[in-house]
């Protein structure tokens, strides 16, 4: 797996208050990846104390909670071990990482020797899952391209400056609009919003970027739309714009896979999920091979819906921030509900 959430966690844990959040945040958004040198140097300086591993499941939690990424919209509704495996030895097979560990039934294997604070790290990810998953499957509804928070939300949630969440704002209610078109709207010159912009550390083309990816995620893994349509629909040129602002956010899903007439066979995955159509009544309209493979980890995840299995986990201890957060978005709440015995 790429390590975004733990790598994030263990760099807020370190930050000063007052720290650029929503940036660091957006940023995710358009590249949820981390260098390995980067990811090496933060386990080896990880302290594995119970007490900071505490402190670093608390700040994993709330990371996960405003994550727009497209894993993060993943996890956000996924309800199916199966799909997350999916997703997580595509990563691992075909990108660069520490251990090419696989996720199975069992756990997480590691290939390889890992250090201490990398076995606390797949640990974490474990119960990570087992969290998402429990919590997902509380809903009744089937997931939705509209259920969860966009980033005018996260942006207020962080407290970004008023610019950045009309920024947000205008760019989630006019997808198809151009940056020239928000300085227009806000009544200044372009060099003059140019500077407010870098001000912040954020340019407005991220922000229009990170507005698109986010919700055309969405929409590719929950809705009944060709990737045309979805492109068409949040400002992208056609649908190979499209997928590759997709393969971009993701951090490194691999993108090549074998197709034959009338069957989809993806190579990155040695049990290979049950065929889209099959599994969701739709069809692809275009052979973008990245993002199909990673709509298949999706079909998992429908199968469970259909028939979801009991659950008999501990509830989560929610840090006050995320605590904090349900109390404003319904959506988060079912994270802090007592966790059922049994799911119908």
């Amino acid at each position: 797996m790429s390590y975004s959430l733990p790598m994030r966690a263990i760099k807020a844990l370190r930050q000063k208050p007052g720290a650029p959040l929503f940036q660091e945040t957006l940023h995710n958004i358009l590249s949820a990846s981390t260098p390995m040198a980067e990811k090496t140097r933060l386990l080896d300086e990880m302290d594995t104390s119970a007490a900071s591993l505490r402190a670093l499941t608390e700040r994993w939690r709330e990371l996960a909670m405003l994550d727009l990424s497209p894993t993060g919209a993943f996890f956000s509704q996924g309800r199916s071990h199966a799909g997350i495996a999916c997703l997580w030895n595509a990563y691992n097979a075909h990108s660069q990482v520490l251990d090419k560990s696989e996720l199975t039934p069992q756990g997480i294997l590691p290939k390889s020797t890992i250090s201490r604070s990398h076995a606390c790290v797949l640990e974490a990810y474990e119960g990570f899952f087992e969290e998402t998953i429990t919590c997902n499957r509380r809903r009744q509804a089937g997931p939705s391209p509209q259920q969860g928070l966009n980033l005018k939300e996260v942006a207020r949630v962080l407290n970004a400056p008023t610019l950045i969440q009309d920024a947000c704002a205008y760019f989630l209610s006019h997808p198809q609009a151009k940056v020239c078109d928000l300085y227009r709207d806000l009544g200044v010159q372009a060099r003059t919003a140019e500077r407010r912009f870098a001000a912040q550390g954020l340019s407005a083309i991220q922000i229009k970027r990170a507005c698109a990816i986010s919700s055309a995620t969405r929409y590719i893994l929950w809705a009944d739309s060709s990737l045309s349509h979805i492109a068409a629909r949040f400002g992208y040129a056609d649908s190979a714009h499209l997928h590759h602002e997709f393969r971009r956010a993701t951090g490194g899903i691999p993108r090549r896979s074998t197709a034959k007439p009338g069957k989809w066979r993806f190579d990155w995955c040695s049990a290979p999920a049950a065929s889209f159509q099959e599994t969701t009544g739709r069809t692809r309209a275009t052979p973008h091979f990245f993002l199909h493979s990673f709509i298949d980890c999706v079909s998992h995840h429908v199968l469970e819906f259909a028939h979801p299995r009991p659950g008999s986990l501990s509830p989560p201890i929610w840090p006050p921030f995320v605590r904090g957060l349900s109390a404003q978005h319904p959506d988060l709440a079912c994270a802090l509900e007592p966790n059922p015995t049994s799911t119908a």
